[in-house]
Protein backbone atom coordinates (compact mmCIF):
# COMPACT_ATOMS: atom_id res chain seq x y z
CA UNK A 1 0.00 0.00 0.00
CA UNK A 2 1.22 3.52 -0.80
CA UNK A 3 1.98 5.52 2.35
CA UNK A 4 0.36 8.94 2.42
CA UNK A 5 3.73 10.70 2.67
CA UNK A 6 4.75 9.09 -0.65
CA UNK A 7 1.95 10.92 -2.45
CA UNK A 8 0.88 14.50 -3.09
CA UNK A 9 -2.18 14.09 -0.83
CA UNK A 10 -2.29 17.31 1.25
CA UNK A 11 -2.00 16.94 5.02
CA UNK A 12 -1.09 19.10 8.00
CA UNK A 13 2.56 19.36 8.96
CA UNK A 14 3.31 18.56 12.63
CA UNK A 15 4.62 22.10 13.04
CA UNK A 16 4.26 25.14 10.80
CA UNK A 17 6.74 28.00 10.67
CA UNK A 18 5.55 31.60 11.22
CA UNK A 19 6.15 32.23 7.51
CA UNK A 20 3.98 29.24 6.50
CA UNK A 21 1.20 30.34 8.85
CA UNK A 22 1.34 33.83 7.39
CA UNK A 23 1.31 32.64 3.78
CA UNK A 24 -1.38 29.99 4.12
CA UNK A 25 -3.67 30.97 6.99
CA UNK A 26 -3.95 34.76 6.74
CA UNK A 27 -7.49 35.84 5.89
CA UNK A 28 -7.67 38.11 2.85
CA UNK A 29 -10.01 41.14 2.76
CA UNK A 30 -12.42 39.20 0.52
CA UNK A 31 -12.38 36.27 2.92
CA UNK A 32 -13.12 38.56 5.85
CA UNK A 33 -16.06 39.96 3.92
CA UNK A 34 -17.30 36.40 3.34
CA UNK A 35 -16.83 35.66 7.04
CA UNK A 36 -18.86 38.72 8.06
CA UNK A 37 -21.58 37.86 5.57
CA UNK A 38 -21.79 34.23 6.74
CA UNK A 39 -21.55 34.67 10.52
CA UNK A 40 -22.62 37.09 13.24
CA UNK A 41 -19.97 39.15 15.03
CA UNK A 42 -21.28 38.00 18.42
CA UNK A 43 -21.11 34.28 17.58
CA UNK A 44 -17.42 33.65 18.28
CA UNK A 45 -17.60 29.85 17.95
CA UNK A 46 -19.27 30.12 14.55
CA UNK A 47 -16.84 32.80 13.33
CA UNK A 48 -13.74 30.92 14.42
CA UNK A 49 -15.03 27.64 13.01
CA UNK A 50 -15.91 29.24 9.67
CA UNK A 51 -12.48 30.85 9.34
CA UNK A 52 -10.70 27.60 10.20
CA UNK A 53 -12.89 25.59 7.84
CA UNK A 54 -12.23 28.04 5.00
CA UNK A 55 -8.45 28.24 5.39
CA UNK A 56 -8.02 24.52 5.99
CA UNK A 57 -10.23 23.73 3.00
CA UNK A 58 -7.96 25.87 0.82
CA UNK A 59 -4.89 24.15 2.23
CA UNK A 60 -6.11 20.54 2.09
CA UNK A 61 -8.67 20.54 -0.69
CA UNK A 62 -11.34 19.07 1.56
CA UNK A 63 -13.34 19.96 4.72
CA UNK A 64 -11.98 19.11 8.16
CA UNK A 65 -13.25 18.69 11.72
CA UNK A 66 -12.39 22.13 13.09
CA UNK A 67 -12.03 20.96 16.69
CA UNK A 68 -9.13 18.75 15.54
CA UNK A 69 -7.17 21.53 13.83
CA UNK A 70 -3.57 22.08 14.91
CA UNK A 71 -3.34 24.45 17.89
CA UNK A 72 -0.78 26.64 16.11
CA UNK A 73 -3.26 27.23 13.29
CA UNK A 74 -6.12 27.88 15.70
CA UNK A 75 -4.01 30.35 17.67
CA UNK A 76 -2.98 32.20 14.50
CA UNK A 77 -6.58 32.53 13.27
CA UNK A 78 -7.86 33.50 16.74
CA UNK A 79 -5.38 36.36 16.83
CA UNK A 80 -6.63 37.70 13.48
CA UNK A 81 -10.24 37.64 14.67
CA UNK A 82 -9.55 38.84 18.22
CA UNK A 83 -11.13 35.67 19.57
CA UNK A 84 -9.96 33.89 22.72
CA UNK A 85 -7.70 30.89 22.10
CA UNK A 86 -9.69 28.76 24.58
CA UNK A 87 -12.91 29.09 22.54
CA UNK A 88 -14.54 25.65 22.68
CA UNK A 89 -15.32 24.42 19.18
CA UNK A 90 -17.21 21.37 20.40
CA UNK A 91 -20.25 23.66 20.43
CA UNK A 92 -19.99 24.06 16.65
CA UNK A 93 -23.16 22.31 15.43
CA UNK A 94 -23.39 19.91 12.51
CA UNK A 95 -26.15 22.04 10.97
CA UNK A 96 -23.99 25.18 11.04
CA UNK A 97 -21.05 23.19 9.68
CA UNK A 98 -23.19 22.05 6.75
CA UNK A 99 -24.26 25.63 5.93
CA UNK A 100 -20.71 26.92 6.23
CA UNK A 101 -19.38 24.16 4.01
CA UNK A 102 -21.88 25.06 1.30
CA UNK A 103 -20.92 28.74 1.48
CA UNK A 104 -17.22 27.93 1.30
CA UNK A 105 -17.65 25.54 -1.63
CA UNK A 106 -19.55 28.24 -3.50
CA UNK A 107 -16.88 30.85 -2.69
CA UNK A 108 -14.06 28.54 -3.85
CA UNK A 109 -16.06 27.46 -6.93
CA UNK A 110 -15.91 23.78 -5.97
CA UNK A 111 -17.80 21.38 -8.24
CA UNK A 112 -20.11 19.28 -6.03
CA UNK A 113 -21.34 16.85 -8.71
CA UNK A 114 -20.48 13.53 -7.06
CA UNK A 115 -21.26 11.41 -10.12
CA UNK A 116 -18.98 13.54 -12.28
CA UNK A 117 -16.23 13.35 -9.65
CA UNK A 118 -16.41 9.55 -9.61
CA UNK A 119 -16.15 9.46 -13.39
CA UNK A 120 -13.11 11.74 -13.41
CA UNK A 121 -11.39 9.74 -10.67
CA UNK A 122 -12.01 6.43 -12.44
CA UNK A 123 -10.83 7.73 -15.81
CA UNK A 124 -7.69 9.33 -14.33
CA UNK A 125 -6.79 6.18 -12.37
CA UNK A 126 -7.25 3.85 -15.36
CA UNK A 127 -5.33 6.20 -17.62
CA UNK A 128 -2.43 6.45 -15.16
CA UNK A 129 -2.37 2.68 -14.65
CA UNK A 130 -1.58 2.24 -18.35
CA UNK A 131 1.93 3.59 -17.77
CA UNK A 132 2.35 3.57 -13.97
CA UNK A 133 2.77 0.56 -11.71
CA UNK A 134 3.41 2.40 -8.44
CA UNK A 135 0.21 3.12 -6.52
CA UNK A 136 1.53 6.51 -5.40
CA UNK A 137 1.94 7.60 -9.02
CA UNK A 138 -1.63 6.60 -9.84
CA UNK A 139 -2.96 8.39 -6.76
CA UNK A 140 -1.04 11.54 -7.65
CA UNK A 141 -2.55 11.55 -11.12
CA UNK A 142 -6.06 11.39 -9.66
CA UNK A 143 -5.28 14.19 -7.19
CA UNK A 144 -3.92 16.36 -9.99
CA UNK A 145 -7.03 15.80 -12.08
CA UNK A 146 -9.39 16.58 -9.20
CA UNK A 147 -7.60 19.83 -8.42
CA UNK A 148 -7.56 20.77 -12.09
CA UNK A 149 -11.31 20.19 -12.41
CA UNK A 150 -12.00 21.90 -9.03
CA UNK A 151 -13.37 18.90 -7.18
CA UNK A 152 -13.04 18.12 -3.49
CA UNK A 153 -10.56 15.43 -2.50
CA UNK A 154 -12.01 12.21 -1.02
CA UNK A 155 -10.53 10.40 1.97
CA UNK A 156 -7.05 9.02 1.32
CA UNK A 157 -8.12 5.38 1.64
CA UNK A 158 -10.66 5.93 -1.14
CA UNK A 159 -7.81 6.91 -3.45
CA UNK A 160 -5.75 3.89 -2.39
CA UNK A 161 -8.61 1.49 -3.16
CA UNK A 162 -9.25 3.19 -6.50
CA UNK A 163 -5.59 3.06 -7.54
CA UNK A 164 -5.27 -0.61 -6.57
CA UNK A 165 -8.42 -1.53 -8.50
CA UNK A 166 -7.31 0.43 -11.59
CA UNK A 167 -3.93 -1.28 -11.57
CA UNK A 168 -5.51 -4.73 -11.23
CA UNK A 169 -7.97 -4.11 -14.08
CA UNK A 170 -5.28 -2.68 -16.35
CA UNK A 171 -2.81 -5.49 -15.67
CA UNK A 172 -5.47 -8.12 -16.34
CA UNK A 173 -6.40 -6.44 -19.62
CA UNK A 174 -2.74 -6.25 -20.67
CA UNK A 175 -2.14 -9.90 -19.83
CA UNK A 176 -5.24 -10.85 -21.79
CA UNK A 177 -4.12 -8.83 -24.83
CA UNK A 178 -0.73 -10.52 -24.79
CA UNK A 179 -2.30 -13.93 -24.40
CA UNK A 180 -4.67 -13.30 -27.31
CA UNK A 181 -1.77 -12.53 -29.65
CA UNK A 182 0.02 -15.81 -28.92
CA UNK A 183 -0.51 -18.94 -30.97
CA UNK A 184 -1.11 -22.27 -29.25
CA UNK A 185 2.44 -23.32 -30.17
CA UNK A 186 3.86 -20.19 -28.53
CA UNK A 187 1.80 -20.75 -25.40
CA UNK A 188 3.00 -24.35 -25.24
CA UNK A 189 6.62 -23.20 -25.60
CA UNK A 190 6.20 -20.70 -22.74
CA UNK A 191 4.68 -23.41 -20.54
CA UNK A 192 7.68 -25.67 -21.20
CA UNK A 193 10.13 -22.85 -20.46
CA UNK A 194 8.39 -22.19 -17.16
CA UNK A 195 8.23 -25.83 -16.03
CA UNK A 196 11.78 -26.00 -14.55
CA UNK A 197 11.22 -22.78 -12.61
CA UNK A 198 7.85 -23.92 -11.29
CA UNK A 199 9.26 -27.33 -10.27
CA UNK A 200 12.08 -25.62 -8.43
CA UNK A 201 9.64 -23.37 -6.60
CA UNK A 202 7.54 -26.40 -5.59
CA UNK A 203 10.65 -28.16 -4.28
CA UNK A 204 11.64 -25.15 -2.20
CA UNK A 205 8.13 -24.88 -0.80
CA UNK A 206 8.10 -28.57 0.23
CA UNK A 207 11.54 -28.31 1.81
CA UNK A 208 10.64 -25.23 3.80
Amino acid sequence: MAAIHETAYPRFKPCLTPKELDEVFTLSPDEKTLLNRSTKATHTVSRLAFALLLKCYQYLGRPVQVNQVNQYIKQYVCKQLSIAMDTDLTYYSKTTFKHHKQAIRAYLDINTNQQKRRQIMKHAALDAAQTKENLADIINRVIEELFCKRFELPAYQTLVRLARAARTVTNHENYQKISDTLSEAQKSLIDKLLEPSLCAMDGEAKGA
